[in-house]
C-alpha cells in the first residue's frame, strides 16, 4: 500500500511541473516540430543563351539555355575550344544526348528555328562565318527525345516559299543574293532549285536566274519555266527590298 501511494505522488508531481513550464519552452517545443524540413536546393540551370556571343567565357564553364517556339527540351550550350556542343536534358533533368560541331563562328551561337513549320523547333549549330554567311549543321527533333542531323545551309536568313519550301538567303556580293530552296524532310535537306537575283543597275529591276551548276529538282517544268517559277518567288522579288 505505501509504495502505491508513493508511485502515485511522483506521477502527480510530473504531471504538476509539465503544467507550470515556461509558455516559451511550450512554444519552442511546438514550433519546432511544426516547422518543416528546408527544401533541396534546386539544380543550377544555366542563363538563357539570348543576347550571348560565341567568345563569352561562361560558356566554356557553365553554358546557356536555348529558348524559343516549339522547344519540347532542355538544351544547354558550351563551347570548349573550337567545338560547339549542345547538350540535350530530358524532362527528368538527366543529361541525354550530346550535339557537337567543330565551329569557327566567331560570333554565332546555336540557335532555333522552325524550319518545315510542324510546330518544332529545329537547332542550327555554326559551324563556320564567312565576310556574311554562316554556314549551319541542322538537327531536327525526332519523337524519342534525340535529334537527327538533316544536313547543312548556308546564308543569312530564311523564310517559307510560296511552295512550303525553306528559302534560304545567302549574299554572294553586295550586289547579288542567291536564294536556295530547300525541302526540309524527316531525313535530311533535299535541294530544290537556286536562283540568283543580281542588282546590275541601281535603281533598275533586278534580274534574276537560275543558278548554273545547282540542283534542280523535276517538277514537271522546263528548265525555264522552273527559272520563271522561282525568280516570282515573294522570297526573290524581294530580295533587294
Amino acid at each position: 500500500m505505501t509504495k502505491s501511494f508513493a508511485l502515485s505522488f511522483v506521477a502527480i508531481g510530473a504531471l504538476l511541473a509539465a503544467c507550470n513550464a515556461p509558455a516559451s519552452e511550450a512554444a519552442a517545443t511546438t514550433d519546432a516540430a511544426a516547422t518543416p524540413a528546408a527544401p533541396a536546393a534546386a539544380a543550377n540551370t544555366p542563363v538563357s543563351c539570348e543576347g550571348f556571343e560565341i567568345g563569352d567565357p561562361r560558356l566554356a564553364q557553365d553554358g546557356c539555355t536555348l529558348s524559343g517556339p516549339g522547344l519540347t527540351r532542355t538544351l544547354v550550350v558550351t563551347k570548349p575550344g573550337d567545338a560547339v556542343r549542345v547538350q540535350v536534358i530530358g524532362a527528368d533533368g538527366t543529361p541525354g544526348q550530346l550535339i557537337e560541331e567543330e565551329s569557327f563562328a566567331p560570333y554565332s551561337i546555336p540557335t532555333l528555328s522552325d524550319l518545315n513549320g510542324d510546330g518544332e523547333a529545329e537547332v542550327l549549330v555554326p559551324k563556320d562565318t564567312g565576310n556574311v554567311n554562316t554556314n549551319y549543321a541542322v538537327y531536327a527533333p525526332q519523337p524519342d527525345g534525340t535529334y537527327l542531323r538533316l544536313g547543312e545551309m548556308s546564308g543569312t536568313n530564311w523564310e517559307p516559299s510560296a511552295d512550303g519550301f525553306l528559302a534560304v538567303s545567302s549574299r554572294s556580293s553586295a550586289a547579288s543574293v542567291v536564294i536556295d530552296f530547300i525541302d526540309v524532310e524527316p531525313g535530311g535537306l533535299t535541294p530544290i532549285a537556286s536562283v540568283e537575283v543580281t542588282m546590275e543597275t541601281e535603281g533598275a529591276k533586278p534580274v534574276c536566274k537560275l543558278v548554273e551548276g545547282a540542283p534542280l529538282v523535276d517538277q514537271g517544268r522546263t528548265t525555264a519555266e522552273s527559272e520563271a517559277h522561282f525568280c516570282a518567288d515573294k522570297v526573290a522579288t524581294g530580295a533587294f527590298e
